[in-house]
C-alpha cells in the first residue's frame, strides 16, 4: 500500500470529472498488485476515503487505458470494544 503518483491522482481526476483540488481532502490509498480471492480481478487498485465519514468510501481500478470506478455499500456498524 502506498500514496498515489502525481499520474494516478491526475488519472482518477479526469476519470471522476474533478480537479485535483478536490481530491486534496481525501485519503488515498494504492495497492499495485491486489489479487482477489479465487478467479477474479489481479491488478492496480486505488481506495478513497472521503473527508465526510468513514462511510464514505469508493474504489477504483485500473484496467488497460482506463479507471473503473467501484463502490461499496458499506454501512458504520456499532460493536463492543474489548473490556467494555
Amino acid at each position: 500500500m502506498r500514496a498515489p503518483t502525481d499520474t494516478e491522482l491526475q488519472e482518477l481526476a479526469d476519470h471522476m470529472g474533478t480537479d485535483l483540488e478536490s481530491l486534496s481532502n481525501a485519503r488515498i490509498c494504492i495497492w499495485e498488485d491486489y489479487v482477489a480471492d479465487g478467479p477474479g480481478f489481479a491488478g492496480k487498485v486505488a481506495v478513497i476515503l472521503w473527508s465526510g465519514g468513514p462511510e464514505i468510501i469508493e474504489s477504483y481500478i485500473w484496467e488497460p487505458e482506463m479507471v473503473l470506478r467501484r463502490t461499496g455499500n458499506f454501512k458504520i456498524k456499532q460493536v463492543a470494544r474489548h473490556g467494555d
